[in-house]
């Protein structure tokens, strides 16, 4: 919330209050489960689409493309963490959650797979479902992200 706050002070504007969230990145070393916690400003989240959906061609809920992105995974070889504790390069784990949510979420979806050296190969036409508000008033056109804002940040949210 700190960061939260810090950050507002610095760059408050209408912009800011409509498009713009946080993000919490979590690394844990695998050696010593010492963990690091940053907080980031977001305009838009960059979604994947599920792996194990990737080239089926079948429907998949935004829902499913948030899990995703918020899927722990493991840092190692190349990818290694200097952990501060250890003092060296070591295998860890690293999560990212939404920590505030705007009241405009912005999405862009990743619809292009890439192959080994990073090069775009092709494109996920997968159909992606989403909330969507009916005119009628009931809670349809709503996406509901408590599922993914962890429960600490839930109770200190600020505006």
């Amino acid at each position: 919330m700190e960061a939260w706050m810090g950050y507002l002070k610095r760059n408050r504007s209408i912009v800011v209050d409509i498009f713009q969230g946080q993000l919490r990145s979590t690394l844990t070393c695998s050696e010593c489960s010492h963990q690091s916690m940053t907080f980031d400003p977001f305009m838009y989240l960059s979604l994947p689409f599920p792996t194990k959906k990737r080239g089926r061609g079948g429907p998949v809920r935004l829902e499913e493309c948030i899990e995703e992105f918020s899927k722990e995974e493991t840092l190692d070889g190349d990818e290694c963490w200097r952990c501060p504790k250890c003092k060296d390069f070591r295998a860890a784990t690293k999560r990212i959650e939404l920590w505030k949510v705007p009241p405009v979420l912005v999405v862009h979806l990743k619809r292009f797979q890439t192959n080994e050296m990073g090069v775009p190969s092709s494109k996920i036409n997968s159909e992606v479902i989403y909330p969507v508000d009916d005119g009628r008033g009931n809670d349809n056109g709503i996406l509901d992200l408590t599922d993914f804002i962890p429960k600490e940040a839930q109770e200190n949210q600020v505006s």
